[in-house]
């Protein structure tokens, strides 16, 4: 799957002294570029696909970073996160991100800002890094309505709230649209149903009917055919 392979990429060979992905020199980037294209047939001289990838990596390169900052948030104070390095990163990467990026004022701000927005979310998903659309792709649920069970439930913590849970019995799925509506008890004219089953009563009435008059012709024919038999 080119996505994982991207991510693999990132995490492995990825330099970590840069504000962000966007702020890698592109013949930084290009090292990325050739090892995946080692593993993969594409073109990527044509923009949309380079775009494609760039953006992938892109997305993994701030997963990384976000995994770093939870590693950050584990220790109480600046000076215990500087001395546990993130497993994996040389000290002088992760000293680095410390002191420019987790512990900088403007990281802060807008780490609060994220925050306060996803407190606003009614519900989150538990479906890790890994987007959406790999699951339908690498046929991991079946459809729309358990990639939604599969990422927003656990077997050991249950639904991550009740919202999820009803929104998952109503089939919505944010960011992917409506999907397909089961049939609801709730609002069905109880009239309606009588009449429905007075027809199938009367259907069945009449299909019964037909079978004792079949049963009668049937005996007719019978007779009938044993008399003509005595004349042969």
């Amino acid at each position: 799957m080119l996505s994982s392979e991207c991510g693999y990429l990132v995490r492995r060979f990825a330099l970590l002294q840069h504000e962000k992905w966007s702020k890698i020199p592109e013949l930084e980037k290009q090292v990325l570029f050739e090892r995946l294209l080692s593993k993969f047939e594409i073109d990527l001289n044509l923009p949309h696909v380079r775009r494609c990838v760039n953006n992938i990596m892109g997305g993994r390169y701030r997963d990384m970073r976000h995994w770093m900052y939870d590693h950050y948030l584990d220790y109480p104070s600046f000076e215990e996160a500087l001395k546990h390095s993130y497993p994996g990163i040389c000290p002088d990467d992760w000293a680095w991100l410390c002191h420019n990026i987790y512990n900088s004022a403007s990281f802060q701000t807008q780490s609060t800002k994220n925050k306060t927005n996803r407190a606003k979310l009614p519900y989150v998903h538990c479906g890790g890094s890994r987007p959406f659309v790999n699951y339908l792709e690498d046929d991991m649920v079946d459809g729309e309505i358990e990639l939604f069970r599969v990422t927003h439930f656990s077997k050991k913590k249950g639904w991550v709230n009740e919202v999820a849970h009803l929104n998952h019995k109503s089939s919505y799925f944010r960011g992917l649209g409506n999907g397909p509506h089961p049939t609801s008890n709730h609002g069905i004219d109880t009239s309606e149903v009588d009449r429905l089953h007075g027809i199938i009563s009367s259907q069945q009435s009449r299909l019964d009917s037909q079978d004792v008059e079949l049963q009668e012709q049937k005996k007719t024919i019978d007779q009938l055919e044993s008399r003509l038999s005595q004349f042969e």
